[in-house]
């Protein structure tokens, strides 16, 4: 008759790295999962900004047409400049998710994101009036039907374009 020897309880090395690599994959799913969400979020807090942007100047020029943009009258201003007429001086308040003190305003093509958002006239000059404005910005994915990533612009009347003049 064999002896039989105590049962030893607990895991075997193997089986604790199988658990630790399973652990491991689930966690990287979950972080490049959240990173998109993360994008999207900031997309749509980039949409919403402009929106209420293109809003205020819409109310302004109900109120009095045709109004000069006093202090952010160059060619793509930083829209956090802009405190006239009426409403305008909450532009301040809308910043982009991912812009940081030095970073450019959205301009062009090569903007990126995180660039501030900026204003023209629809043309992209100088001299942005509450009738005449484009406010570009710039999206990393597409968001509730607006554009793709890139460079964008909203127009009077809420109207959304791709590309920046």
């Amino acid at each position: 008759m064999k002896k039989r020897g105590k049962k030893k309880k607990g895991f075997t090395l193997i089986e604790l790295l199988v658990v630790i690599a399973i652990i491991g994959l689930l966690a990287t799913l979950a972080v490049v999962s959240m990173s998109s969400a993360r994008a999207k979020a900031r997309d749509a807090k980039r949409v919403s900004d402009v929106r209420q942007m293109s809003t205020i100047l819409d109310v302004e020029d109900a109120a009095t047409p045709g109004s000069n943009l006093i202090t952010c009258i160059g060619a793509h201003a930083d829209t956090t400049t802009c405190n006239a007429p009426g409403d305008v001086n909450q532009f301040n308040k809308f910043i982009d998710p991912l812009s940081s003190s030095n970073s450019a305003v959205c301009n062009t093509a090569g903007s990126v994101a995180g660039c501030k958002y900026s204003i023209a006239t629809m043309a992209g000059g100088a001299g942005a009036k509450t009738n005449d404005y484009q406010i570009c910005f710039y999206l990393e994915q597409a968001v509730n039907g607006v554009g793709t990533n890139g460079i964008h612009q909203i127009e009077p009347g809420g109207i959304f374009n791709s590309g920046c003049e």
